[in-house]
């Protein structure tokens, strides 16, 4: 995966989940304190963790990173409202296109982050959105690891890490320091 692509969307989540954290909190504050809250509550913070573990697992280069990271932008994919349900779930960025049986689409667009799980909405219409930022980092990370079964999945590959070990044990890093320099073979310099 290119670089500043992992950076990117491995970055995006944590933000968002440091902004969903606050969105948590919130509900908590204002929200009633009766067992179905709670466990809405309890699973959007775990939804929230694995957001900003993927994040961290991307960031460093882990190797189930992708997998992860993919999973977390799929579940913000989709969003829908009826009568008898309503999900949304986004983290850091939103653009939703709306399709309604009845009117026309709209567009909303949204910046921070949000979570509801509601039921028995009286009066509301039955619509389904795509969240077009969502669906397309998983474009990005599907893409990246359909080309990544034959490039390997970070920028520094194994045979360097091997070098770069073998150096440090030598105590010298990458290159050898020049014999003057090497402990115990030149006269200390004098500074006067």
């Amino acid at each position: 995966m290119n670089l500043w692509t992992r950076r990117i969307l491995g970055v995006l989540p944590v933000v968002g989940c440091g902004a969903g954290v606050v969105a948590l909190a919130l509900g908590w504050r204002d929200g009633p304190h009766d067992a179905a809250t709670i466990a809405i509550l309890a699973a959007f913070a775990l939804v929230y963790l694995f957001g900003a573990v993927s994040g961290l697992m991307l960031l460093e280069g882990r190797r189930r990173a992708i997998a992860a990271n993919f999973g977390y932008w799929l579940i913000q994919t989709v969003q829908f409202s009826s009568f008898p349900l309503a999900y949304g779930f986004w983290a850091p960025l939103s653009l939703v296109a709306w399709w309604n049986h009845g009117a026309a689409g709209a567009f909303t667009a949204d910046v921070g982050s949000s979570f509801h799980l509601s039921t028995m909405n009286a009066g509301a219409e039955a619509a389904i959105g795509v969240n077009l930022f969502a669906a397309l980092c998983c474009a990005v990370l599907w893409i990246d690891r359909r080309r990544g079964r034959k490039a390997p999945a970070t920028d520094i590959d194994d045979a360097a890490i091997r070098d770069a070990l073998a150096a440090e044990k030598q105590g010298f890093g990458r290159w050898p320091l020049p014999q003057a320099l090497q402990p115990g073979s030149a006269a200390p310099i004098n500074a006067s």
